[in-house]
């Protein structure tokens, strides 16, 4: 089986941003849509202010994982057979590891801090970010590599006889 043409590095890194905004904005509204379900008078003009609200924290929150991805992103263009699961594993990670490093980090500059914090809940809403976009991410560079190994222009010229 031939080797599957890996998309530029821009087409990547387009797929990368756009996944991560995608989800983001869709566990927002997931979210938002959970909290306010069980208020007493449901309203969907607030849950459209408090995914707007939570939109905004969340992309905040998601740049520095796709900062650390994006060396990953740029440089892992084989993604068939097990290196597609093992992406979406360290994709999947790097949401959880972030938010561990920065409570590891406020737990170590706070003076006097005697325990140390990990939300869980913003964990698994990280874990939720972090494992849809990825795999988003990966889906969208097999579609392209599926693409690019169909299309006329990447198929080699027939070899020519000579007499």
């Amino acid at each position: 089986m031939p080797a599957a043409i890996a998309p530029s590095r821009w087409k990547r890194l387009l797929y990368s941003i756009l996944s991560v905004l995608f989800c983001a904005i869709l566990a927002s509204f997931v979210a938002s849509l959970v909290q306010l379900w069980h208020l007493p008078r449901f309203d969907l003009r607030l849950v459209f202010l408090q995914t707007s609200v939570v939109s905004v924290f969340t992309l905040v929150a998601c740049l520095p994982g796709w900062l650390i991805a994006l060396g990953f992103i740029l440089s892992i263009t084989n993604l068939r057979g097990w290196r597609f699961f093992a992406t979406w594993a360290l994709g999947t990670a790097i949401g959880p590891l972030v938010l561990l490093g920065f409570s590891l980090f406020l737990f170590m500059s706070a003076s006097g801090a005697r325990t140390f914090f990990y939300p869980a809940e913003m964990a698994w809403f990280s874990v939720a970010i972090a494992g849809s976009s990825t795999l988003l991410y990966l889906l969208l560079v097999r579609h392209s590599q599926r693409r690019a190994a169909h299309s006329p222009a990447t198929t080699p010229p027939p070899a020519r006889s000579t007499p």
